[in-house]
């Protein structure tokens, strides 16, 4: 073939950020735009994203995995001296697909050049991606905002200087996906290749930033190969057209072809990879949870944009705001609840849980226990930057500990950045935007005026009076994944769920005022597994027998209308909850150079020891 690419539509489900690095004064982060000022999604970012999954992939399949998965970076290997360590390039399949890792060095170190006449450049070619023509008139943007949330009172953290916000394309935007294939690629680099799309197609993709915190998640759609032959003919229709994937030869099939080839790849193997030493970095399982988040009252979650175009002082995020009346959630309006917003409470009640229950094993101990509180704490607080408060931020205690390329250890940080992340290290735990989950009714708004009173005359207060479009009556349909999950993380997660799905969360603002009160109903989880071996680290006693495919994962689903049929789930479910526990005893806090029974409480910035009297009680006593 003189010419083959893989087409396809790429559909966001929810709003989408790719940032261009600029900044104003009045936004944080602007959407990239091309000279003409179009949206675009840059060829590296789709590219970035395919080949992070095919590196974890990869291995799944039985191919070598690539030096990336190793715990040393090839690039400190480079560091580390002359090519110590690695006399030539990976050449695992990933970097033989999509290129070798640090190509050009040998320009500026010249004793490397033995290295660089060995890489080689990528074999795909990955085109920006840019909006599809009728739908342009449904790409609106709009300005997304973002706040940390005070650990002590549930206010916004303006203190920690944590408020952002970011330009954001509409949900429902759609992009072609164009990926062109030179000679080179053969048989084993299209599994490769399809491996990876089989996971977007089947929803599990994300593009962009913030993708933890609910944005960029999209589905893949109508994927397909064309191809040109390199006959005379083939030649001179390719060398006649400025845009040969309009005119070349559609095979509609390839897609379903290779995937079968996938799959009976991951059957031939055994059990999931061994050879890669931090086997956490390949793909294993996943875990997706989904459930009706219903308002008890009036919700908002303010977005100063919609605020500003409709004339409110507090009104709702809306993906898009037309003329006319609201009809379904597919019509001209629709109510968002961004995924930061349920991600925040989630962690915040996730660290309250797991404070209570080190606090309870503390009181327990015979002495010292201001300071291995401090020093057990499973959770740090993610808006204090005080290095010299007790549950300062992990960023804040690994600051100038680290070098620019350096990873962070999962052990270097508390157990909540492990799982809900931070600037320093990922998440992934990923909770999207909240779509509504019904037709919307005729009447889903309500406007609520307040007025503060004067604390002299008991009268309205001159001048403070505001208004708020508040969300009635609400649903929303919540997806939320967790990939390569261990069992503490999913214990730990089911005891946060079970609070809100018990309406103990609150979400979004006004919660002094009745805002907020919510409750989770119809919860489904789906387990995913490569490997049977996978199976284990969920608990022996569920069903495996009857499973699904999606993508290269065997899942089963269990809804809570279903739990009472399936007493294993709830046994799944406790043991999970074991292991939390178990793990909260194993928590040992690097507090660098302070020592834990001098912290100030980050909370209220006095002794710590004064605000957990349970934990200690005793302490005078003994």
């Amino acid at each position: 073939m003189i010419y083959r690419a893989i087409l396809g539509r790429i559909i966001f489900r929810t709003a989408v950020h790719v940032g261009s690095g600029r900044a104003t004064d009045a936004i944080d982060a602007f959407l990239r735009r091309d000279a003409t000022g179009a949206v675009v999604i840059p060829g590296t970012a789709i590219a970035g994203a395919l080949r992070g999954i095919a590196t974890r992939l990869a291995p799944q399949l039985g191919m070598r995995a690539c030096n990336a998965l190793q715990p040393e970076s090839e690039w400190a290997k480079f560091e580390n001296g002359v090519l110590k360590g690695q006399k030539q390039p990976c050449k695992c399949p990933v970097c033989q697909l999509f290129g070798d890792i640090l190509p050009g060095n040998g320009d500026r170190q010249p004793e490397k050049d033995v290295y660089e006449a060995d890489t080689a450049s990528s074999r795909v070619l990955t085109a920006d991606a840019y909006l599809v023509a009728d739908r342009l008139s449904d790409a609106g943007t709009s300005i997304r905002d973002g706040v940390g949330i005070n650990r002590s009172d549930g206010a916004a953290a303006r203190a920690g200087a944590v408020k952002f916000d970011m330009e954001t394309l509409a949900l429902r935007a759609e992009f072609k996906l164009r990926i062109e294939l030179s000679p080179q690629v053969d048989e084993v680099g299209e599994d490769i290749l399809a491996a990876a799309l089989m996971e977007w197609a089947e929803g599990r993709g994300a593009l962009g930033g913030r993708t933890s915190r609910g944005l960029g998640a999209f589905d893949l759609r109508d994927i397909r190969r064309v191809s040109i032959g390199d006959d005379a003919r083939g030649l001179m229709a390719f060398l006649r057209t400025a845009n040969p994937w309009e005119s070349a030869s559609v095979d509609t099939e390839w897609f379903v072809i290779a995937s079968a080839r996938v799959r009976a790849r991951l059957k031939q193997q055994s059990r999931t990879a061994t050879h890669v030493k931090q086997e956490g970095l390949v793909t294993r399982a996943f875990a997706h949870v989904t459930f009706t988040l219903v308002g008890d009252g009036p919700l908002l979650v303010n977005d100063t944009t919609m605020a500003a175009l409709t004339g409110f002082d507090h009104a709702p995020i809306l993906a898009r705001w037309l003329t006319g009346a609201p009809t379904t959630g597919t019509g001209p309006l629709d109510l968002v609840l961004p995924g930061s917003s349920l991600r925040g409470v989630l962690r915040a009640q996730a660290e309250k849980i797991a404070r209570t229950l080190t606090t309870q094993r503390i009181a327990q101990l015979p002495k010292n226990q201001t300071a291995e509180f401090v020093l057990h704490c499973p959770a740090c607080n993610p808006v204090e930057s005080r290095d010299t408060a007790a549950l300062s931020s992990c960023d804040t205690l690994l600051l100038g500990s680290l070098n620019e390329l350096d990873e962070v250890e999962p052990e270097r940080v508390c157990l909540a950045c492990r799982l809900f992340g931070s600037t320093q290290s990922g998440s992934r735990l990923k909770i999207e935007d909240a779509c509504w989950s019904v037709s919307l009714p005729a009447k889903c708004l309500k406007v609520q005026d307040f007025l503060a009173i004067d604390r002299f005359t008991g009268g309205g207060l001159d001048g403070a009076k505001f208004d708020a479009l508040a969300v009635m009556n609400a649903r929303f349909t919540v997806n939320m994944r967790l990939d390569n999950p261990t069992p503490w993380e999913m214990g730990w997660l089911a005891l946060a769920l079970r609070d809100l799905r018990d309406g103990m969360i609150q979400v979004g603002m006004g919660a002094s005022k009745g805002y907020g009160n919510v409750h989770a109903e119809d919860m489904k989880i789906c387990l995913g597994t490569v490997h049977q071996d996978d199976r284990e680290r969920f608990g022996a006693q569920l069903d495996w027998s009857n499973v699904a495919s999606s993508g290269a994962f065997d899942t089963i689903t269990c809804s809570e209308a279903d739990w009472d049929h399936h007493p294993e789930w709830a046994i799944a479910i406790s043991g999970w909850v074991e292991a939390f526990q178990a793990k909260l005893k194993t928590v040992a806090r690097s507090l660098g150079n302070h020592k834990a029974d001098v912290l100030v409480d980050s909370y209220f910035g006095t002794s710590a020891q004064s605000h957990y009297p349970v934990a200690f009680k005793n302490v005078e006593k003994r």
